[in-house]
């Protein structure tokens, strides 16, 4: 009797615990963060928007949908949903967004001097390229190091180095070989150094992310007050040898432009590589090959990751109907709660607020729309 009380017991409490698991809130247990990249309004057209990611509490994107979420504003103390006229939805980012991926490969002699694992780093480097360019609005350039006391932007003989076409890349890394003209700079040609300028390396993949952050607004790909997000993806098999950087010097570069750039890294086993090393120049991710076979993985793990994060990237926007005085705008998600509050200053002109048109005060829509390729000023540097 005794035994069988205690079975029952333990069923109830078995199921009990069950169906609480079933009746907490998923994101009671991962909290859901909405991370704002920007909000704005238009006196002219009396459109209001705010850009904004969702991450869960393990940082991977959340897929938010207009059902997910409730957009008030509060005037003087009183908070009404928005109505239907206000076309209140998600719209396309679109000539709002660019990401910018910066392949930092190493080309030193253990690398290219087996012809095996330089094969299998350029195919992985061209799939990342295609995965990432049919997936993002995107660009993607490629800079070579070795022992030298600079790493190369590798360009077209042409001269061109940024890229937003899928063919073009892929020519670019067919044409890295012993021998060949790195960039259209200098006389510069892979194979000279059979060492590692590492942290150079990291340095100049900050650099070029900085620049190219600058470019694409200068050359109206996107808006000033548009999201640039850049990527440094490191491949090495080895650590530091040329000794020109130090680790903190590269750190420091790292963490100088992280607000606008991730930085990634693939290391390729061998008795060299330092995976704490690699962890520190990696801090957005750092991925290991065990073999070259394993490369290809590893950088379409990183291109899934990056068109994740673009998709993950919205747009809320909608017209509002007041024509005066100051508006607080508030996007709450419905189910835990979270919330993203704009504070703006309506206008008093009641154009016709059209969001779907790419002419409406040039936030849909690319001032210039983005070129197959791009000659960018980048010259070697050392730091």
């Amino acid at each position: 009797m005794t035994k069988l009380f205690s079975l029952c017991l333990l069923l109830i409490v078995i199921v009990g615990c069950e169906l609480f698991e079933k009746d907490v809130k998923p994101f009671e247990k991962c909290p859901l963060t909405m991370i704002s990249k920007g909000a704005y309004s238009d006196k002219n057209s009396q459109e209001v928007g705010v850009i904004f990611e969702a991450f869960d509490c393990d940082n991977n994107p959340v897929g938010i949908t207009a059902s997910d979420v409730t957009g008030y504003e509060v005037i003087g103390g009183e908070r009404k949903p928005l109505r239907t006229e206000s076309k209140a939805a998600f719209y396309s980012i679109k000539g709002k967004y660019i990401a910018a991926a910066i392949l930092v490969l190493d080309t030193s002699g253990s690398i290219v001097q087996n012809s095996g694992v330089f094969s299998k780093l350029k195919s992985a480097a061209k799939g990342f390229a295609q995965k990432l360019l049919s997936g993002s609005d995107a660009m993607v350039s490629v800079v070579v190091f070795d022992g030298r006391q600079y790493a190369f932007l590798a360009s077209l003989p042409s001269g061109q180095n940024v890229f937003s076409k899928y063919s073009e890349v892929s020519t670019l890394i067919d044409g890295l070989n012993c021998g060949a003209v790195i960039n259209a700079v200098g006389p510069d040609k892979l194979c000279e150094d059979s060492s590692t300028n590492l942290y150079n390396a990291v340095l100049t993949g900050a650099d070029l992310s900085k620049t190219l952050k600058n470019f694409v607004i200068q050359e109206g790909i996107i808006p000033a007050d548009g999201i640039y997000s850049g990527n440094v993806i490191l491949f090495t098999d080895g650590t530091d040898e040329a000794n020109y950087v130090s680790l903190a010097q590269a750190k420091s570069g790292i963490a100088q432009n992280s607000s606008f750039t991730n930085f990634f890294t693939i290391g390729l086993a061998s008795a060299d590589i330092n995976p704490d090393i690699l962890k520190q120049l990696g801090p957005d991710g750092y991925y290991s090959a065990d073999n070259e076979s394993q490369l290809a993985s590893q950088f379409d793990q990183i291109a899934s990751r990056l068109n994740k994060l673009a998709n993950n990237i919205k747009r809320y926007a909608y017209c509002t109907a007041t024509r005066n005085g100051n508006v607080t705008f508030e996007l709450v998600h419905n189910e835990s709660g979270e919330k993203l509050t704009y504070n703006f200053n309506a206008g008093t002109k009641g154009v016709a607020c059209n969001l779907g048109s790419s002419s409406n005060s040039g936030r849909i829509g690319y001032s210039q729309e983005i070129e197959s390729s791009f000659k960018l000023n980048f010259s070697p540097k050392a730091y």
